[in-house]
């Protein structure tokens, strides 16, 4: 057990700065600026900025009428969650979260998305809870 706990100590620990592995995993509901749109198969990807980071993020493409639609350029607060992480549950009950080792994952339709190798990038991909499509949920 004590060598399970130390390999996933030094996986969480490679590759990161510390300031970015505490950015990396659960729901962080925070403003975030819209700097990029992209579209691919069922999906937008949007890149959004906060601080000196950026942050990629995945919606599937839903319509919605009356919301509140997102615009490039703008700023809102958005609950981000990690596709990248799993939480592990020790024998005491503590939870924390251990990165998957792979840069790309496929979603529906094989429709493939991976990490952007810009360092400027968190090293993650994320979907927002309070995201529908390109619209904002009240």
């Amino acid at each position: 057990m004590r060598l399970i706990i130390f390999v996933l100590i030094i996986i969480m620990a490679c590759g990161q700065s510390p300031k970015k592995q505490s950015e990396d995993f659960g729901v962080e509901s925070t403003v975030y600026s819209i700097k990029k749109i992209e579209e691919k198969n069922k999906y937008y990807i949007l890149h959004l900025k906060k601080g000196d980071y950026f942050y990629k993020v995945l919606s599937e493409k839903k319509s919605k009428n009356d919301c509140k639609q997102i615009i490039l350029n703008g700023s809102y607060n958005l609950k981000l969650k990690s596709i990248w992480y799993n939480e592990i549950k020790l024998e005491d009950g503590r939870t924390f979260n251990s990165p998957l080792n792979v840069d790309c994952k496929f979603f529906k339709d094989n429709t493939e998305i991976c990490l952007e190798k810009n360092p400027s990038y968190i090293k993650n991909i994320f979907m927002a809870e309070n995201l529908i499509g390109l619209c904002i949920k009240d």
